[in-house]
């Protein structure tokens, strides 16, 4: 074991530090094996959870899309109807506003033909009135022409 010596299988030789080829391939054994158990053991269940983590994550975004446009249909059949209820409110508001025209004027119509009527037959009372009251004042005056004759001749 000397400093100049080779050994059998010996690869490198640095003195304190030697490496020979059945530790080498021993090595290499162990880190083939422990690469192996660590892929089956850690990283293939790591890969798995990651690739069902992506995948939820993929499933939510395209059902958050999917509620998305769900809601913006949703929002756009809301402002449909509400146009709609605002267009018939307006034809309500419109022919009841045209009916009241409509018997406001009936009422006007009806509360002038009464306002005719009666003016007529204030009128005709009036005429009457006045014919009575020219009568009463003709015999009045008859009365009175007589009175007078009688008084002035007697």
């Amino acid at each position: 074991m000397e400093h100049g010596s080779a050994r059998i299988g010996e690869i490198f030789d640095f003195g304190m530090l030697h490496l020979e080829w059945p530790t080498a391939l021993f090595i290499l054994i162990v880190f083939v094996l422990t690469m192996i158990l660590l892929n089956s053991l850690l990283f293939k269940p790591i890969l798995r959870t990651l690739e069902a983590r992506q995948s939820a994550i993929d499933k939510n975004i395209s059902e958050t899309e999917g509620l998305s446009a769900s809601i913006e249909k949703s929002d756009q059949d809301y402002e449909r109807r509400l146009a709609d209820v605002r267009e018939k409110i307006q034809q309500v508001r419109q022919s009841a506003l045209n009916e009241a025209l409509e018997n406001s004027k009936q009422v006007i119509g009806k509360t002038k033909d009464t306002i005719a009527t009666k003016l007529e037959e204030a009128h005709k009372e009036l005429e009457k009135e006045r014919e009575d009251a020219l009568k009463e004042a003709a015999s009045l005056t008859e009365s009175l022409a007589q009175l007078i004759k009688s008084k002035v001749l007697a």
